[in-house]
């Protein structure tokens, strides 16, 4: 084949893909996608080519394109987020991202307004709500420590931790290294000192999440000896730096993104981040659906469920989950899942 040509057939059998990342359909009205750009496997914005990735942003615009939209992407940050989950105003149509259905905001979508403008699409994933902790040997270090002296209350406790292991600014420098240089002597003295009236752990959650309820429940289960203090971040990069840098105990949220991102951390740092993750085993159920508007777009629900329910129907969403994870990685509650959202074709009705 003449190289002319060789060239050609690349650029033809990648344009599809190009056009999904900026478009979507060739016909339609155009919607706006809110897409998270933190939450890898599942979605996330490439640092190199500024396209987003992710197992949920390939069946998210899939199925725009089916139900018959064009599509933009619209970066979403936590706050515009949750702005948008608790009162439905926001920039965008459709909310790529893992959120975890529950009936408290199924409630609260309906309680909006007269007509409420946001509905779930089916569930799409299940997903296992936990926490890591670090397995370094300085424990005493990482986002524990006594109250005392200037620490009286859980703000003290973060600004202490904040001030004591604040990185430098190159990301290539190990972590750990700046976590043993710079902890006091005494912290680590040769004869045990008296156990401490009172500790304090710092937990740490991206804000906006089911994570946080569970951050909650332990603040408010917080005993004699030893004090919960919540910490909120903005993203899963800066609770997972935050995690690694040992300004956290614990470090909770949906364990494959947590997972990936502290994985981000270490490849940048070029150092293990030591996270045990033993506890993820005993996790929380999250089951994940998209959030649609209808709003701009009446139809826009009904008609995005319905090209979902046929990506599972037709195999496309098996296949994707195979290409982004592996066949072996499918929980029995997954496939289960998937199962039940193969819906059959019907037989349409006889127009008279």
């Amino acid at each position: 084949m003449p190289l002319r040509f060789l060239i050609c057939s690349i650029m033809l059998a990648s344009a599809p893909v190009v056009l999904a990342q900026s478009i979507g359909s060739t016909e339609g009205p155009t919607i706006t996608i809110g897409a998270r750009v933190d939450a890898r496997p599942f979605i996330w914005r490439d640092k190199d080519t500024g396209g987003y990735l992710g197992f949920l942003w390939d069946i998210c615009t899939d199925a725009v394109t089916r139900a018959g939209y064009k599509f933009e992407a619209k970066k979403v940050n936590a706050d515009a987020r949750k702005k948008f989950l608790e009162t439905g105003d926001g920039a965008f149509d459709l909310l790529c991202d893992p959120t975890t259905i529950t009936l408290s905001r199924m409630k609260e979508f309906i309680a909006l307004d007269a007509e409420p403008s946001l509905r779930f699409s089916p569930i799409v994933f299940v997903a296992n709500g936990s926490y890591v902790k670090t397995t370094h040997p300085a424990r005493s270090a990482m986002g524990f420590g006594q109250f005392g002296g200037k620490i009286a209350n859980c703000a003290d406790a973060i600004a202490a931790e904040e001030k004591l292991l604040k990185p430098k600014n190159d990301e290539k420098q190990s972590f750990f290294k700046s976590v043993s240089s710079k902890i006091p002597i005494q912290m680590f003295p040769d004869k045990p000192l008296p156990a401490p009236e009172k500790k304090y752990e710092i937990w740490g959650f991206v804000e906006g999440s089911t994570s946080e309820a569970a951050v909650r429940r332990g603040v408010k289960n917080s005993t004699a000896d030893l004090k919960i203090c919540p910490k909120p971040l903005k993203t899963h990069a800066e609770a997972a730096k935050d995690f690694c840098a040992g300004r956290i105990a614990l470090y909770y949220g949906d364990v494959e993104i947590v997972r990936a991102a502290i994985e981000d951390v270490a490849a940048v740092s070029g150092v293990e981040c030591k996270a045990d993750f033993k506890p993820t085993a005993q996790g929380s159920y999250e089951p994940y659906a998209f959030v649609v508007s209808s709003r701009n777009f009446r139809r826009l629900p009904d008609e995005f469920d319905h090209a979902l329910y046929g990506m599972f129907s037709d195999g496309t969403v098996d296949r994707l989950f195979v290409g982004h994870f592996s066949e072996k990685t499918k929980s029995q509650f997954l496939n289960t899942l998937f199962r039940i959202n193969r819906l059959p074709a019907g037989t349409p009705r006889l127009q008279p």
